[in-house]
């Protein structure tokens, strides 16, 4: 039987310091039909250099500019697709993947019915047993909340989930390691390069699940990535979670109650912000959040213009 053949999609964007890991390891992995295309967002560090210097066999896309993680790995994917790719991995520039993650992946997606998108237990790298996504849940049907954010990983999170108490699956994959197939690809379409970065990731395993994809987590299967709950809460970060989990809850219909629940939160956050001295420091964090309403109510997407 031939063996389905993936690209490995590594985005980078200013990422010389810590690509080189990403790469040994994802081309140390252990599965046979492979490639690595690394797509570059405008970098002005001399990444798309080194990894030609270092590896030059490697397929190279340069952007020229910042396309955000949905626009730069939405270039890599049709590179991919046109190539003629049966699968692909998106992975982060600052993730470290296992030998065996792919292939485990990749007999996943063999194994299920209408297999979508599938990924592993992120780890952090400081910590390498400790989790930071086992899948995730949507409370109140909009709030990514990670699985076994923080636990010890003893296994616990290989074999199926409960999402309600009754029934098997989760809501969303980390999008730092997410394996999608061709079918998924082509029915349901690429990221939503309105969320530019954030949320993309929930979007996509919500999309696929309503038509009818299988988003699994893989048992066995693990990546590192850095801990994210150390990572500085600056503006831009403020003002993407702000827009798009708001245009998520927009996209799944959740209609207008639900979105001024989400809103009226928001402001309640910036109005404690501006009245207590002790949130002085985060005066940029609360005009980001204001900018992510207003463009949001403005229908606006894409990167943000401050």
């Amino acid at each position: 039987m031939t063996l389905p053949h993936v690209s490995i999609i590594i985005l980078t964007w200013n990422s010389r310091a810590e690509v080189p890991a990403a790469l040994e390891a994802a081309l140390a992995s252990d599965y046979p039909s492979f490639d690595v295309i690394v797509v570059d967002n405008g970098s002005t560090d001399g990444t798309p250099a080194l990894i030609r210097e270092r590896w030059p066999g490697l397929t190279v896309l340069e952007n020229g500019r910042n396309l955000g993680f949905c626009g730069g790995n939405n270039s890599g994917m049709r590179h991919a697709l046109a190539a003629g790719a049966d699968a692909v991995l998106l992975l982060n520039d600052d993730a470290v993947v296992a030998p065996d993650m792919l292939r485990l992946l990749v007999v996943a997606s063999q194994q299920t019915p209408r297999g979508g998108l599938f990924g592993p237990t992120v780890l952090t790298a400081q910590a390498p047993q400790v989790i930071l996504s086992a899948g995730g849940f949507l409370r109140q049907g909009w709030q990514a909340l990670p699985r076994g954010l923080g636990d010890t990983d003893e296994g616990q999170f290989d074999a199926p989930a409960p999402r309600d108490g009754s029934t098997p699956g989760i809501d969303f994959l980390s999008g730092c390691a997410l394996f999608a197939t061709r079918n998924l690809l082509t029915t349901i379409g690429l990221l939503d390069e309105a969320f530019f970065a954030y949320y993309e990731d929930v979007e996509w395993c919500w999309r696929a699940q309503q038509a009818g994809f299988a988003v699994q987590l893989v048992p066995g299967a693990r990546a590192w990535h850095p801990d994210t709950r150390t990572r500085s809460d600056g503006p831009a970060l403020s003002y993407y979670l702000t827009r798009n989990s708001l245009l998520f809850a927009r996209k799944r219909g959740l209609g207008y109650a639900v979105q001024t629940m989400i809103l009226l939160g928001y402001l309640r956050t910036v109005s404690s912000w501006t009245v207590r001295p002790r949130w002085r420091s985060r005066r940029p964090q609360r005009a980001a959040v204001l900018a992510g309403i207003r463009d949001f109510l403005a229908g606006r997407g894409g990167a943000w213009q401050p």
